[in-house]
């Protein structure tokens, strides 16, 4: 007996993402910076660091999408005056979006069962055991907001009959996914074509229809999915207004500043394979290689209908328009074949599309593909459940080494990357040092020291200087801690008694900074300059950059002076 969905499949998983979600690790700095920075300043009023993209000059990004993900958990907090801590505001917003997640879950079971596709022993088992699932979608990226966006346009797309309401709807949500990342638009683009071809009369109903009715009908779906981004682009537009104090247009500024290639190489410059060469692999394992493959025989299979190079695009238009219309003429096994056909290839397109135009940009990063995940997954998790689609012994093989470079990954990023950054800052809020300075780490978010918190009944917490060296030299390590010890004893009221912090890699030697400081010396003198022990030590924290020697390197170390 298969085991149940909603008994079986759902509690494990949601299980499985809220321990990784209650974990404090740390991907990549804009998990925080763009989006709990910014509405912990909005809400709590806390002294935060705000991006500049969020800034009035640049207005890069929209208000809507960090206030959907962490401003929403945050206003109900405020709402019902819960005394806040760090802790709360880190896992909150992580929790919630675990839940969230599970609606892909069941969109993709939905989908399943209607196309009688192989869930529990495919697509589910894909889903469950995905890293890029388990730890990116428990976290409020934008990249997130845009990856469930396309999950739930495909839901509408394949689960709803056609319609006005069904275009209407996926007019909104494709100005959603636009507003959250501007790139949406190449991964929603097989889908838009889809909904407007299902304006076209099928082969039986076209018998006896006037072309001029035909295309009249193409000019009302577009009409109508035209009249769901329009209100939907009003709301955001609006919203954005209230938030930067002028009329702005957020997608259409951040397209602007990412096609001057000199704005992209501040942010680093790659070549334009590592899409296809690295990050796919990376995000999907074997099975992200294997869909490519599945879409390469079918652009083999769709060459033999060309009988010649010439008119090449509206021998492919015809024969799609042909094949769309046989889909509402068919009937039996025929029809099941066509529309589960339907499915694998709008997946395929969904994957092809996001890729093609993303790797024309000359700044890839992984996450920039975590829309294509869930696509993926559907297309592989069918020839996984039903090994008739595919190479039985080949699929196995896939499956086992997708198990494998998932469970690593996931350890690796949802576990040991700058795993003790967050760990760090969180004591600091609990213990309330003068100031603390992180050094070759990633950016600390500086929401969770509290700083400068004004609601009745909190008390007054003394503020915490933070000081993010990022992966600056030792010299200028060893001024910053003899600027903040001086101005430490200068501050008699709010600084005397209390400690500076350094905290750093376990890797990294930076005892020569520590003993140039005076007072240090005089507390330890007769003590070698190699001696030097952290007062606390936070494992595991693994930096890229700076990689451990030996296993007991594996930690965040914390220097108390």
């Amino acid at each position: 007996r298969k085991p149940s969905f909603y008994k079986g499949y759902l509690p494990k998983v949601l299980f499985l993402r809220v321990l990784l979600a209650l974990w404090p690790s740390y991907v990549h700095p804009d998990e925080y910076f763009q989006s709990q920075e910014i509405t912990a300043k909005l809400v709590f009023g806390l002294s935060t660091y705000v991006p500049w993209e969020f800034q009035t000059e640049s207005a890069l990004r929209t208000i809507l999408t960090p206030l959907c993900t962490t401003g929403i958990p945050y206003f109900c907090l405020k709402f019902l005056r819960v005394p806040i801590s760090g802790q709360i505001l880190l896992t909150l917003p992580r929790l919630i979006l675990a839940v969230v997640s599970c609606t892909m879950d069941l969109v993709a079971f939905n989908i399943c069962t209607k196309f009688q596709i192989e869930f529990h022993d495919g697509v589910g088992k894909l889903l469950a055991s995905s890293w890029a699932i388990l730890v990116f979608f428990s976290r409020p990226f934008s990249n997130t907001v845009e990856a469930l966006v396309l999950v739930y346009s495909l839901g509408v797309y394949f689960l709803w009959e056609n319609g006005r309401t069904k275009r209407i709807i996926l007019g909104g949500l494709l100005a959603i996914g636009v507003f959250s990342r501007f790139t949406f638009i190449a991964f929603f683009l097989p889908i838009g074509t889809f909904l407007l071809l299902d304006a076209l009369p099928s082969k039986r109903e076209s018998k006896g229809v006037p072309r001029f009715n035909t295309m009249q009908l193409f000019v009302v779906a577009l009409s109508e999915c035209m009249l769901g981004s329009v209100v939907t682009t009003a709301v955001f537009i609006y919203s954005d207004w209230l938030y930067y104090g002028r009329l702005v247009v957020t997608p259409l500024n951040n397209f602007i500043y990412n096609m001057n290639s000199a704005n992209l190489a501040l942010h680093g410059l790659h070549p334009r394979w590592l899409h296809v060469v690295v990050n796919i692999p990376m995000l999907c394992g074997p099975f992200g290689y294997y869909v490519l493959y599945l879409m390469y025989t079918k652009v083999l299979r769709w060459s033999s209908f060309y009988k010649s190079r010439r008119n090449v695009w509206s021998t492919f238009t015809e024969k799609m328009c042909r094949w769309w219309q046989n889909t509402g003429s068919s009937s039996g096994k025929a029809r099941d074949r066509l529309f589960v056909e339907q499915v694998e290839l709008l997946c395929i397109l969904c994957v092809c599309s996001g890729l093609l135009v993303l790797s024309l940009a000359p700044h890839q990063e992984p996450r920039f593909l975590l829309p294509v995940v869930f696509p993926i997954c559907l297309i592989a998790g069918r020839h996984l459940g039903h090994r008739k689609h595919g190479n039985p012994r080949l699929i196995d093989r896939l499956y086992i080494l997708w198990i494998v470079t998932n469970f690593v990954l996931c350890m690796l990023f949802g576990v040991l990357h700058q795993g003790g950054v967050l760990r760090s800052i969180l004591a600091i809020q609990e213990s309330r040092p003068f100031s603390v300075i992180y050094f070759h780490t990633h950016m600390p978010p500086r929401f969770l020291l509290l700083n400068a918190v004004q609601r009745e009944g909190w008390g007054k917490k003394p503020t915490i200087l933070l000081e993010d060296l990022g992966g600056s030299s030792v010299d200028t390590l060893q001024n910053k801690l003899k600027f903040h010890l001086k101005r430490r004893n200068e501050e008699d009221l709010s600084g005397k008694g209390r400690p500076v912090w350094l905290v750093a890699p376990a890797s990294l030697d930076v005892s020569a900074a520590i003993f140039s400081v005076k007072s240090f010396v005089q507390e330890h003198k007769g003590k070698e300059k190699g001696t030097v022990s952290p007062t606390n030590q936070i494992w595991p924290h693994l930096s890229m950059e700076d990689l451990p020697r030996t296993f007991g390197e594996l930690c965040l170390n914390v220097y108390t002076l």
